[in-house]
């Protein structure tokens, strides 16, 4: 039988000192892969997915560092309040934080072992792409009119004929896939280079 450890202590002042550190290289690399975007929507989309690769080392690496419920939490609530701050629609931050409390409790209570749940909860994580998105659903025409004052007209077309509502539920799936292979490379890079390294 696998045995199964489920971490539950709280969260120390070096842990916290820990999610800051992680929560800002997270940022910095979604915010780096996401300036993509500015070459054309399809860069952007190909930055997301870079992004999230990138950031599948970041947070595999993240909860073996920090492996206790709360840490992603907190990363997604701050992500989703700095994604608010560079205009972003508000609800962001509740979408950004409720995907956090689901990825933790996976991390940290799912039946399975370490590895695999921290790969689930990045997984989960993977949705977080279509939250900036989703207010094109209700009000298309506003979105549209958001992105062409900020990039032109031109460009948002080119957005939304990209990025559509009918479209979301095929990225949120592919965010998923994508986390999934994240956390896998992640795994894998620890296994092979931090590891040996000693970092871990």
């Amino acid at each position: 039988m696998v045995k199964i450890d489920r971490p539950r202590a709280k969260l120390t002042t070096r842990d916290l000192i820990n999610v800051g550190i992680f929560t800002a290289v997270y940022f910095v690399i979604l915010f780096s892969f996401g300036m993509m975007g500015f070459f054309g929507p399809a860069f952007q989309l190909a930055g997301f997915v870079l992004g999230t690769l990138a950031n599948g080392i970041v947070v595999m690496l993240y909860l073996t560092r920090v492996a206790k419920f709360g840490a992603l939490t907190i990363t997604m609530t701050i992500v989703g309040l700095l994604l608010t701050l560079m205009g972003h629609a508000w609800f962001g931050i509740l979408g950004f934080a409720l995907l956090g409390v689901i990825a933790d409790a996976i991390a940290t209570w799912a039946p399975l072992p370490r590895v695999r749940r921290h790969v689930l909860a990045y997984s989960v994580l993977g949705m977080t792409c279509i939250i900036p998105l989703a207010p094109m659903v209700w009000d298309t025409a506003g979105y549209h009119a958001h992105v062409a004052a900020q990039m032109g007209t031109e460009y948002a077309d080119a957005y939304l004929a990209l990025f559509s509502p009918s479209s979301l539920i095929f990225y949120a799936l592919g965010g998923v896939v994508l986390g999934f292979i994240g956390g896998l490379v992640g795994q894998r890079m620890l296994a092979n280079h931090f590891r040996r390294a000693g970092v871990t």
